[in-house]
């Protein structure tokens, strides 16, 4: 791959990356919106932690839905070829500590009292009365 070929790519991944970060980020305020629980609110973050682990888990790629766009796949392709063994070490570790924060907001989830809305009276599902 040449240089300049890797350099566009590069700026499309992180297009890509960011516009799925934004997007997440819209969804979370969208269920803050419509006053979710405390539970529900540390359920969806866990789910939302977990999509990366089961694709590497699952399909041994690192974003497979980076992969069906645009010029992403050679990229995917290049990097896992240039890594080689790294690639994996990686890969792994990335999905062990995603894991990892999953399951402290699933712990979270089911802590949490689910009474009230997340957002109104309560603080991350903890009365603002508590001292």
């Amino acid at each position: 791959m040449q240089d300049q070929q890797r350099q566009v790519l590069r700026k499309r991944q992180w297009l890509y990356l960011n516009g799925l970060f934004v997007a997440v980020l819209l969804l979370l305020g969208l269920l803050l919106a419509f006053n979710v629980t405390a539970p529900q609110f540390f359920l969806a973050l866990g789910l939302l932690f977990l999509v990366t682990p089961v694709s590497i888990w699952v399909f041994k790629e690192s974003n497979p839905l980076l992969r069906v766009l645009p010029g992403m796949g050679e990229l995917s392709q290049y990097e896992h070829e240039k890594l080689g063994e790294s690639w994996g070490k990686y890969h792994f570790s990335t999905a062990l500590l995603q894991t990892a924060c999953s399951l402290f907001f699933f712990v979270q989830a089911v802590i949490r009292e689910g009474g009230a809305p997340f957002a109104k009276g309560y603080r991350f599902g903890i009365s603002l009365s508590f001292r």
